[in-house]
Parts: C-alpha cells; sequence; structure tokens
C-alpha cells in the first residue's frame, strides 16, 4: 500500500510531469497554466459547459476560472454565449481561434500519457484507469460528507 510520503512524492511528480509536457503549449500561445486548461475542459466532450461547472467539478478556484475565461474571451478563443433558461449563467464555447492551440494542447496530453503508461499493456492501462476513476470518485464523495458535516457542525 502507498505511504503518505509515496503518494505525497507522486503527486508532485505528476503535476511536474504535466507541467513539462503543457510548457511549449504554454510558451508557443503565451497562455497560463489555467488558460489552457480551461481551453482543454472545453475542447472535452463531457457536457461542462459553464465556469462554474468547471469550479464545481474540476476542484478549480472560481477566481482563477473567471479570469482564464476573461482572458480568452479577450484573445478571441472563447465565446460567453447567455443561458436563454437561465440569464445568470453561461455557456462556453470554444471559437475557431483555438483550434491550433487545442492541438497542441491534446499532443501534449497525448505525451503525458505516453510517459505514464510506458511499459503497460492495454489490461494494464485499462486497471489503471479504472482505479484512478474509483479512487477520484472515493474522494469526492469524502469531500461531500466532509463539506456537508462541516456544514453541520459533525466535523
Amino acid at each position: 500500500m502507498f505511504t503518505q510520503s509515496q503518494f505525497l512524492a507522486a503527486q508532485q511528480l505528476l503535476k511536474k510531469l504535466y507541467e513539462v509536457c503543457c510548457e511549449p503549449v504554454l510558451q508557443n500561445y503565451g497562455l497560463t497554466r489555467m488558460e489552457l486548461d480551461v481551453l482543454m475542459i472545453l475542447a472535452e466532450e463531457n457536457g461542462i459547459e459553464a465556469a462554474g461547472e468547471m469550479v464545481a467539478q474540476m476542484g478549480f478556484t472560481k477566481s482563477h476560472v473567471s479570469k482564464a475565461v476573461e482572458q480568452l474571451v479577450r484573445r478571441g478563443w472563447v465565446q460567453a454565449i447567455r443561458d436563454d433558461q437561465d440569464r445568470r449563467r453561461q455557456r462556453l464555447r470554444l471559437t475557431k481561434a483555438a483550434q491550433s492551440a487545442v492541438e497542441e494542447g491534446r499532443l501534449a496530453q497525448k505525451k503525458l500519457m505516453r510517459f505514464l503508461y510506458h511499459g503497460m499493456d492495454e489490461q494494464e492501462k485499462r486497471q489503471v484507469d479504472s482505479y484512478l476513476v474509483r479512487a477520484a470518485k472515493n474522494a469526492q464523495s469524502a469531500l461531500e460528507l466532509y463539506e456537508g458535516g462541516k456544514k453541520h457542525g459533525a466535523v
């Protein structure tokens, strides 16, 4: 079983590797890490369309997401469209101007995954994916319990 120090070391190594893989994209396009993260999330087909959803689902801070979205809108890479159902919400859409940066971002993500899965066969890759998804769901559930208990004075 992973010790706490092994977990912390792995977390830092993964973060550093992600940064190394993304650095050329950041430099080529003059992006911050948060701006690239927002672009890549919007490029995925997982239904995250509004800044509030990114904050809730990805654990980003509202101020960082807002600043990144504002800068991407200013650059013409993201379009913010008012939601007809709820005027307080904005739907975020990538523009064609962002396509090149998104493609380079995808290549950086693929590079990261090649490093992480090096030496693993397809079954091992699927197992790792399955374990990570389950661990993330467990972490989400634990945080929801913790936050709920904190609000009600139980923690």
